[in-house]
């Protein structure tokens, strides 16, 4: 499992062209990462498993929109130090 920002396409290449199974991720937002989280867990045979949780993120994320503000101010967050 890799993150297409996080990894090389060369090593991620390398890994494929040695017979390993890579899958790639690319998280662009929230919903996304639930998707992916519940992708993952139909690749490892964990579905039930996962279930419970992917649908209480998704419960939590519904009742959340319900009281989000009329505006939203902007942020920046870096999260990586090199380069910033």
């Amino acid at each position: 499992i890799c993150n297409r920002e996080e990894n090389r396409e060369r090593d991620v290449l390398a890994l494929t062209n040695a017979g390993l199974a890579v899958y790639v991720t690319e998280i662009t937002s929230v919903e996304n990462a639930i998707q992916t989280l519940a992708t993952l867990a139909d690749l490892l045979h964990a579905t039930d498993a996962a279930h419970v949780q992917v649908h209480a993120m998704r419960a939590a994320i519904a009742d959340l929109q319900l009281h989000v503000p009329a505006w939203r101010p902007r942020v920046l967050v870096p999260i990586w130090r090199e380069p910033w």
